[in-house]
């Protein structure tokens, strides 16, 4: 298994992995402002972003949506008020969007460094991080 790893945008301090970004689908991302408006995001790409070494975020997973033009104000049209609710998009239903998602799932893995070897060695467990210093001891 091949993972490609993007290069990290670093901000305060933290890194941020793009692993995902494709433009929305046919739904469009909007935020719920009151019962009766909503802000609709026009031509809107949808990423997955991994962050690390926060001191505000910690480790984490997120979604956005994002676009370079800004939102209109739009009347809602549903008749289910009770909910407010932020729609960053939707990936379509289909076996290239669980692909992708196992990329996702794999970077993620990589980074974090889970499913590294492990060597056993006199009881010890050593990994690629261990020095020869505890083989010996």
């Amino acid at each position: 298994m091949t993972v490609s790893i993007p290069q990290p945008k670093q901000r305060n301090g933290a890194c941020f992995y793009q692993l995902l970004a494709c433009p929305t689908t046919t739904h469009l991302a909007t935020v719920t402002v009151n019962d009766k408006e909503k802000l609709v995001f026009h031509n809107s790409t949808f990423v997955i972003d991994f962050v690390t070494n926060s001191w505000k975020y910690g480790c984490e997973l997120q979604f956005n949506c994002y676009s370079r033009e800004p939102p209109t104000l739009e009347k809602r049209v549903d008749k289910e008020h009770n909910y407010f609710r932020c729609e960053t998009a939707y990936l379509e239903g289909s076996h290239e969007s669980a692909e992708k998602l196992r990329r996702v799932a794999d970077q993620i893995d990589f980074i974090i460094g889970y499913n590294k070897p492990e060597f056993v060695v006199n009881s010890k467990v050593l990994t690629g991080k261990s020095n020869v210093a505890e083989l010996l001891c």
